[in-house]
């Protein structure tokens, strides 16, 4: 699977291809396994860097609260034992109301932690649909917004790579330092 793979699918649904596009990004959510990424830069290739940003995240919000539906009810019971294997996913599944919103909008914003967990952990949780709605659209955002700007750069990269480099290296530092912060402090309690 590539980019241009996805984005010769969505071409192919002509005027169409944003619904494509979603449906695609609603699959890979369900799927729980396959990385967005291609089908952010399929959509940033096809759409421009700013309608394949807002159709990224349509997609990926749609695809999370299906999914989160469809944990909730089903699979729950299979899943209670993953909170001792991921911390934070952990406290999500164990919280409830706000702090399980503001964990989720945590979560949401890491741009690397699989889209799937946390939408697992919040179906473990006492969350309600509302609130996972919310922190999942407000959290995916800007790391959206990072996974958009760098396949806009990737791709035009003899234009752009200057702004991807210094790009990949303030989310790296920003994520060593939130990993060294965080091993010494506990999160929200």
């Amino acid at each position: 699977m590539s980019i241009e793979f996805f984005s010769d699918m969505i071409y192919s649904w002509g005027a169409f291809g944003f619904l494509a596009s979603i449906l695609l990004n609603v699959l890979i959510a369900v799927s729980g396994i396959l990385p967005s990424i291609f089908i952010t830069g399929a959509n940033v290739l096809v759409f421009g860097p700013v309608k394949g940003f807002i159709i990224s995240w349509a997609g990926e919000v749609i695809g999370a609260s299906i999914v989160f539906q469809l944990y909730r009810l089903g699979f729950k019971k299979n899943f209670e034992g993953l909170g001792r294997k991921h911390k934070l996913l952990g406290k999500i599944a164990a919280a409830n109301g706000y702090k399980a919103y503001f964990l989720l909008f945590e979560a949401r914003l890491l741009p690397f932690l699989p889209s799937g967990l946390v939408t697992l952990a919040g179906a473990l949780s006492n969350v309600g649909f509302i609130y996972f709605l919310i922190a999942t659209a407000l959290g995916k955002l800007p790391s959206l917004a990072l996974e958009t700007l760098i396949s806009y750069d990737l791709i035009s990269f003899n234009k752009n790579w200057i702004r991807l480099i210094i790009t990949v290296l303030v989310a790296g530092s920003i994520i060593l330092m939130a990993k060294k912060s965080r091993s010494g402090k506990p999160g929200i309690k």
